[in-house]
């Protein structure tokens, strides 16, 4: 007996999987059949390999000022001992903006 599994892909990518099967001389179906055995026993692993993102030119200019803020100790919250410290900062903080 067997069952049925559905699931959604990019129609470009199945139309190549399925030429690629074709080619090796094997319907699509057979080749999805052995990739599920094989993962179901262990013989294959599947891992997620992440990829340096490349920042637009907005955003690396952006993130270029930051590190130059860093560098020279601007822009930057100072450390608090308390929640309550923190607080009256960000409230002077609201205040000097409201000012201006």
């Amino acid at each position: 007996m067997t069952t049925q599994v559905l699931f959604r892909t990019d129609p470009q990518v199945k139309a190549r999987a399925a030429r690629r099967a074709r080619l090796e001389g094997m319907p699509l179906g057979a080749v999805l059949n052995l990739a599920t055995k094989a993962y179901a026993e262990g013989s294959l692993d599947v891992c997620v390999v992440g990829r340096e993102e490349i920042p637009n030119a907005k955003t690396a200019r952006l993130l270029a000022e930051i590190d130059r803020d860093i560098k020279a100790g601007r822009n930057l919250s100072p450390v608090f001992e308390d929640v309550d410290s923190a607080i009256a900062h960000l409230r002077a903080a609201v205040k000097r903006h409201k000012e201006k």
